[in-house]
């Protein structure tokens, strides 16, 4: 059996992480907010390939796990008690309290309503993540008519659209035809979503992020730039 984990050596600490080998042409290196670091390889390749490409990479790992770390110390976890501030669309709404047999999440008159009895805060993060995917179609369809004028072109087809909660991405494109956004966007501000779809949609004409990638998404999207830094300044993934 193939190695699958391994150890980064830094000056500041080390960093472990670990190998999923599947069917696949390259290896993706993915930091996730809470600061692992996951790296899918093709099945043929052997682990000492596959760590000789992850360390010529530890300097923006280390930069990733770095700002993650920053980041949590600047935004603590959330505690799910009454009172707490939780984002959708880039407000902020506090959250109350309410006695009720069934559990469940409305968002009324500025306040997220949590109905439940005897909740406790995994029980909160729970129904809260599940009121937040139920308004991701909607949100991520209105972004979606937002910018895709901009494409139209270029004459592609029009993708389908998925969402689901990711901790490391902010969204993916599929070569299959498919955007997929990552459900917790529906907390940051509308133009940070557009800022996201417009990237995935440039993928539909250059799949890679190369030169070419960068001059469609700095015409459709000239503040990009400034989206991107705000959106890897936001405590949103949890």
């Amino acid at each position: 059996m193939k190695r699958n984990r391994g150890i980064i050596a830094t000056d500041g600490a080390d960093i472990p992480f670990t190998v999923t080998y599947s069917p696949r042409r390259t290896v993706q290196i993915a930091v996730a907010a809470d600061g692992s670091v996951s790296v899918r390889a093709p099945s043929g390749a052997s682990f000492a390939d596959v760590e000789a490409i992850v360390l010529r990479r530890t300097e923006w790992i280390a930069r990733k796990v770095a700002a993650f770390r920053e980041r949590a110390l600047a935004h603590p976890a959330p505690v799910y008690c009454d009172g707490e501030r939780h984002l959708f669309l880039g407000q902020a709404y506090p959250l109350r309290f309410e006695a009720a047999k069934r559990g469940g999440v409305l968002l009324r008159d500025g306040t997220f309503v949590v109905m439940g009895g005897g909740l406790s805060p995994d029980d909160v993060r729970t129904l809260l993540r599940r009121w937040y995917a139920a308004q991701a179609p909607w949100v991520f369809r209105e972004s979606f008519d937002r910018c895709w004028p901009s494409f139209v072109p270029f004459g592609r087809s029009e993708p389908a659209l998925r969402h689901r909660f990711m901790t490391s991405r902010w969204g993916s494109w599929s070569a299959r035809g498919a955007i997929t956004m990552n459900t917790h966007l529906v907390q940051v501000a509308p133009a940070l979503i557009d800022s996201v779809m417009a990237h995935e949609l440039c993928h539909m004409i250059h799949p890679n992020h190369g030169r070419a990638f960068y001059d469609v998404l700095g015409a459709v999207l000239p503040d990009w730039r400034e989206h991107r830094r705000r959106l890897n300044g936001l405590p949103v993934i949890r």
